[in-house]
């Protein structure tokens, strides 16, 4: 029996999140609850399987928004055996409390051997400057039981007050490397009494095994939504910003895209114009988007998917070759490409064989002069005209009334 109740406690320690040098790191931080609770146990410390990214604006509030989430009841959720044993454990403690009257006095009395009744109290004036908000908002799961004792920029303190023990639980917002962070979560008690040393040793294991494995599955099945719906966003408002230079409806109007064209798009990428052609083609056009990014190809068919878009299909390509099929396209279109790729005239080269009696190559190019990231992308109609002689493609007209780009239009030379 002795065997067995050490490999029970032994195991409560090796769960990922979980790790000694933890509470050293924890410790080494400049964070006001070890300021204010000095009295206090420091029981666990646990690291979030999350990583930020600052220049992405994933910061400590994102965090917390996601921590306030009630949890979806999907069915994966509800048959997970870590969560039913998390839920039947809570189930456990709420009967316990109602038979021994653990609960009858709930954030209200004092801390143990204080008088005060909350760690607000012990905050200092300047400390108290510093608050951003006296909760982490609506929809915390433990409102009411979980008090705020602060937030601020990088962590946030919560209490709970019970019968057998004053419990904080602290987060903190900790850099990995570079622009990333995560999070860290410490939990503090001061039992009441012997009871609540009892109670405290009774539950330890328990939560190690499975209340905080728990949590860490579940905040990262969060934080993977989000990741995804941040990513989805953002894509979306870098396409609004480069559709103010780039206007789709003008930039196909002067390509002269019109409705039945097969076109092939080069460097389709995650279908920033694609959605555009593929409208503008209708239902009986075609839009072959190419790129060499199997990610980026497969982020545009569910987009098309979603937006019931039926007319586009993805052509994974090489460096200098899109892989179109032979004199089948009315149009091959590219936007930002052609300044892009580290061998542009063979791939030039291998654009006309795809054309049908009459096909066009239209390419969007930023102007001489445009420079970003140190560099001038321009493409100017100089080099336009000797790439496409070597190609065997002559300029038909160059547009400029774009504000930083020029529409090339080419035409196999006869």
């Amino acid at each position: 029996m002795k065997r067995i109740l050490a490999l029970f406690f032994s195991l409560a320690f090796t769960f990922p999140g979980y790790a000694e040098n933890l509470r050293e790191a924890h410790n080494s931080y400049s964070w006001t609850v070890h300021e204010i609770a000095k009295d206090f146990v420091l029981l666990d410390v646990w690291e979030f399987p999350i990583l930020a990214d600052k220049t992405r604006d994933q910061d400590f509030s994102s965090f917390l928004k996601i921590m306030q989430q009630r949890p979806k009841n999907s069915a994966l959720g509800l048959f997970s055996l870590r969560h039913l044993a998390a839920r039947s454990l809570v189930s456990v403690r709420v009967y316990m409390g109602e038979i021994f009257g653990l609960d009858k006095n709930i954030n209200s009395l004092p801390i143990p051997g204080c008088e005060e009744t909350s760690m607000k109290e012990r905050l200092s004036v300047e400390d108290q400057k510093k608050i951003l908000a006296d909760s982490i908002g609506e929809g915390t799961q433990d409102k009411g039981i979980w008090q705020t004792v602060y937030l601020y920029e990088n962590e946030m303190l919560a209490e709970h007050s019970n019968d057998t023990v004053h419990a904080l639980m602290h987060f903190g917002w900790v850099q990995k490397s570079g622009n990333y962070f995560t999070a860290q979560l410490a939990v503090y008690a001061k039992p009441r009494g012997k009871w609540g040393e009892f109670y405290m040793q009774l539950i330890m294991p328990f939560r190690h095994l499975i209340v905080y494995p728990a949590m860490m599955e579940e905040v990262k099945k969060r934080w993977n939504a989000y990741e995804k719906s941040d990513r989805q966003q953002n894509i979306e408002a870098w396409e609004k910003r480069t559709f103010i230079n780039q206007p789709p409806e003008k930039v196909m109007d002067a390509a002269g895209i019109k409705p039945g064209m097969i076109i092939g798009e080069v460097g389709a990428g995650r279908g920033r114009f694609t959605m555009h052609l593929a409208r503008r083609v209708g239902p009986q056009g075609k839009i072959l988007a190419n790129d060499i990014d199997a990610e980026a190809l497969a982020y545009l068919s569910k987009r098309c998917q979603h937006a019931n878009i039926t007319n586009v299909k993805t052509i994974m390509g090489e460096e200098t070759d899109p892989l179109f099929p032979k004199k089948s396209l009315d149009m091959i279109f590219m936007v930002w490409v052609y300044h892009y790729v580290e061998q542009p005239l063979p791939l030039l080269k291998n654009l006309p064989q795809s054309l049908k009696p009459g096909g066009k190559v239209v390419l969007v190019e930023p102007k001489p002069g445009l420079v970003y990231e140190g560099q001038d992308h321009g493409i100017s109609p100089e080099r336009m005209r000797r790439d496409a002689a070597e190609a065997g493609l002559d300029i038909v007209r160059i547009d400029d009334f774009l504000p930083e780009d020029l529409i090339f239009v080419l035409k196999i030379r006869d």
